[in-house]
């Protein structure tokens, strides 16, 4: 009850009447005064004033999270293209794996045909006159 009582002789104090429920003080003040006078209160130009920082520093972010958008974009497109330059890369040295041990594989046989044609005429080349 003192605490209350307090609180009614204080509240009298004010230049405001608090009706507004959870609304703000400078909110109150603003409707007050835009309805008492057609100028606005000195609280109102320094929340305009406030206001305008504000917008400009979020419409400042904007930007900035705008152009990292961009860049994150731009590397992200870049690493793909990386991605598919590597794959086109592996491709190609598979397809010259393929082809270099087919080579092999042909020059081998060539050399196996060759050594067993050679060694049959040795072995059986020539007539022995003894």
């Amino acid at each position: 009850m003192v605490r209350s009582k307090a609180g009614k002789k204080n509240r009298k104090k004010l230049e405001y009447n608090h009706y507004s429920g959870s609304r703000s003080f400078v909110a109150t003040m603003t409707i007050q005064n835009s309805s008492s006078s057609s100028t606005p209160s000195r609280v109102s130009q320094d929340h305009i004033g406030e206001l305008q920082k504000l917008k400009a520093e979020m419409e400042e972010m904007k930007m900035e999270r705008e152009e990292l958008r961009r860049q994150l974009e731009q590397e992200r497109r870049e690493h793909e293209e990386e991605k598919k330059e590597r794959e086109e890369e592996q491709k190609q040295i598979a397809h010259l794996t393929s082809l270099v041990t087919e080579f092999l594989k042909e020059k081998t046989q060539t050399h196996k045909s060759s050594i067993h044609h050679d060694g049959a005429m040795y072995s059986t080349g020539g007539t022995n006159t003894r």
